[in-house]
């Protein structure tokens, strides 16, 4: 009890700090929620996979209430220039993964698979991983991957995570 008080008060008093994600950034929950949580994230990451599914019960039961945002964080130098090392090999190509089928209106699904299945992500399958999702179109899924698009907005999502000098993933901002 001694510890959440110490983190409560901690919180409580860390100065507020504004944040705007990016307007294409997919959220769950009602634009106008009193509560907007925005996590920057890495598919790869195992202390994120913890807090995706801490995160899950927050949604269900409070979906009136709270807006769940977001934002790629992958720690990868291949896609984040504010990482010095390649620290998770299939980040990018899961970032990918999830903005495409994002783009497919797939977003909460393929989040959920994404780091369901983290432990089975190999180099150039990690979209295989969500061929089983309901009605995505894994052609065009494997299409959008390959274009620049693609890139600049794990690009904008890390300019953004590198401009708030968090110290790693998972980071929360409510």
């Amino acid at each position: 009890k001694e510890d959440v008080n110490d983190m409560i008060e901690s919180v409580m008093n860390t100065p507020a700090v504004q944040i705007t994600p990016p307007a294409d950034s997919p959220s769950v929950g009602p634009e106008n929620a009193p509560i907007t949580i925005i996590k920057f994230s890495d598919y790869e990451c195992p202390s994120c996979r913890l807090a995706a599914f801490a995160i899950h019960p927050l949604m269900k039961r409070y979906e009136k209430q709270v807006r769940f945002v977001f934002v790629n964080y992958p720690l990868n130098h291949d896609c984040n220039a504010s990482v010095e090392h390649r620290m998770h090999p299939f980040a990018c190509e899961a970032a990918a993964v999830a903005i495409c089928a994002t783009a497919q209106g797939k977003f909460i699904q393929t989040y959920e698979s994404l780091f369901d299945q983290q432990s089975k992500f190999k180099e150039g399958q990690v979209a295989d991983l969500i061929s089983t999702i309901p009605g995505i179109n894994m052609v065009a899924l494997k299409e959008c991957m390959k274009q620049p698009s693609t890139f600049e907005k794990i690009k904008t999502d890390t300019t953004l995570g590198a401009q708030m000098k968090f110290g790693g993933t998972p980071t929360f901002y409510i």
